[in-house]
Parts: structure tokens; sequence; C-alpha cells
């Protein structure tokens, strides 16, 4: 995961990130920040945490996030649990709201899309074809 030193990270452009809770997430960069400290998380809670702030207060079911975070493996309902588990103790117990039988979703209010982020998105989706990429989750389709 990119580092940075702290001198990088502040001249890194606001827009490039999106804010919740005094959190700041980078996509491009891979990174969480909290003020001046990197948190480290590993790729599948970055994916997740990605998945469910890029679409707001918006449901994001366990079928979504299941074909996110395991594209080609199939997966038991519990490792998504776990997931979610380990998110919440992150960022909060609140942050992540659960929507019985259905899925999750990210109840914080969220501060900006990164410029270009969902356009970079829809391209590495065309590169990668039906495989799926990473990342596949998508706010409301732009005009």
């Amino acid at each position: 995961m990119p580092q940075g030193s702290s001198k990088e990270i502040q001249s890194w452009p606001a827009e490039a990130a999106y804010r919740f809770a005094g959190f700041e997430l980078y996509p491009r960069e891979r990174l969480l920040r909290r003020g001046n400290d990197t948190i480290p998380l590993q790729p599948k809670l970055f994916d997740a945490l990605h998945c469910l702030v890029r679409r707001g207060e918006s449901l994001v079911t366990k079928e979504e996030l299941t074909r996110t975070l395991w594209p080609t493996v199939h997966v038991s309902e519990a490792n998504l649990t776990n997931t979610i588990v380990a998110l919440r103790k992150l960022i909060g117990y609140d942050a992540i709201r659960t929507v019985s039988k259905h899925g999750y979703r990210f109840v914080l209010p969220v501060d900006g899309e990164p410029r270009g982020c969902r356009d970079d998105l829809r391209t590495v989706l065309a590169r990668q074809g039906t495989n799926g990429p990473t990342i596949a989750c998508f706010g409301q389709p732009s005009s």
C-alpha cells in the first residue's frame, strides 16, 4: 500500500478523496487516512469500504458485495459478515447499518466523489471484460 510522505499526502487535492467522520479515503492511492495517520487496510477491507462509501446512503446488497470482493470464488456469507465487522471496528459501529436479509448501508455523511473516479472505474471494467474488477460498485448512473 502506498504510504507517501506526510508532505506528499498534504499536497494531494481534496477532490481526490471521499471524506467522512474525520477520515479521507483516496481510491486511486488505495489509502485511508484519519488526520495525519495512515490507516493500514487489507485489500478486501479497502474494496468493501470503497464500495459502501461511493454508494453513500444507498443499499449495497450482500450479493453485490460478495461479487465485488470475491468475483471468481464461492465464499460463505460469514466471509462478508467478518469483513463488515472489521470495518465497523475500524470506522465505528454505527457507520454501517445492516439491512436485514438484504445487505448493508453506509450511513455517515460523505463529502465528495474523487474527480474522474467513476470514469476510471468504467475504463477498468471495459479492459477487464466480464471477469470483474476489484471494485465493481457504482453509484447513481451519470448522464
